[in-house]
């Protein structure tokens, strides 16, 4: 981002870029395809594509997982996927399985971070006083991020669950087998759990009893290299960049209103 020179779209030039990057170096995934699986999630993750779209950019991406690991079989190396390739081979996975794993870790991994990184951004820029803190005592970190990921909630279409028992919530009585939706944004801005819920502060006690990685058996398995990517990116940006401004209005800023995960679609920014 710093060789564009003064000015630049952090969500294109920074966001993007490191998310991939970095779940393609984990994973050992070509960093050349990051093109073709942002461009198809990005068609999947929009709700207001077309159903038959939708479906087709689908099986193109799980076409593209399924020759990845097909390759990963030939040419086995001593890396993440590498290494979840023996549970096939002992039997505790299936073809389809370690096809369905590597595309939900590769997914999930850069465009949540992507979002963050982005939206992470622009709220530290709305509260220069807690900013300033930050910069001052890096010891901070870890409470801002878990801070933003309560105050954000980037995934706001939703969790698809099915109730397993009939259960009464707030009075309603949701039978077995019923559908729901668990919203964790809503759960994140509970003012019986937090006090004063739609304020965003990084002096918050208890910042990690936030649900942004789910819960339970459904907690997301990536959430401690959600935490140090985050901590890292922010520390970074703003220790080598501190004159970094927004150079819009928030309200002519284009959000990510339309599509599963939360975001801002560009964050033109200034040094």
């Amino acid at each position: 981002m710093l060789t564009k020179g003064t000015s630049a779209d952090l969500v294109a030039d920074l966001a993007y870029p490191m998310a991939a990057t970095m779940i393609c170096e984990l994973l050992n995934v070509p960093l050349g395809d990051q093109e073709i699986f942002i461009g198809l999630t990005d068609i999947v993750l929009d709700r207001s594509t077309p159903p038959e779209r939708t479906t087709e950019a689908a099986a193109e991406l799980m076409a593209y997982f399924d020759r990845l690991v097909t390759t990963k079989k030939r040419q086995p190396k001593d890396d993440l996927l590498g290494r979840l390739n023996k549970f096939e081979q002992v039997g505790w996975l299936s073809h389809e399985e370690l096809v369905g794993l590597t595309a939900l870790l590769v997914l999930s991994g850069y465009d949540t971070m992507a979002q963050m990184i982005g939206l992470g951004t622009l709220t530290l820029l709305q509260h220069p006083e807690q900013l300033a803190e930050l910069r001052a005592d890096p010891s901070l970190m870890l409470a801002a991020v878990e801070e933003m990921l309560r105050f954000l909630s980037i995934n706001h279409a939703g969790l698809p669950r099915a109730a397993t028992r009939d259960t009464q919530i707030d009075g309603t009585l949701v039978r077995a087998g019923d559908g729901v939706l668990v919203m964790l944004n809503a759960a994140n801005r509970d003012g019986s759990e937090f006090a004063d819920p739609d304020v965003f502060d990084i002096h918050r006690t208890a910042p990690h009893k936030h649900l942004a990685f789910g819960h339970g058996f459904h907690k997301c398995i990536g959430l401690t290299l959600a935490r140090v990517e985050l901590s890292t990116v922010f520390s970074g940006l703003f220790g080598r960049i501190p004159t970094l401004r927004v150079t819009q209005l928030i309200e002519n800023l284009r959000f990510r209103d339309d599509m599963v995960l939360y975001g801002v679609r560009e964050l033109p920014v200034e040094w």
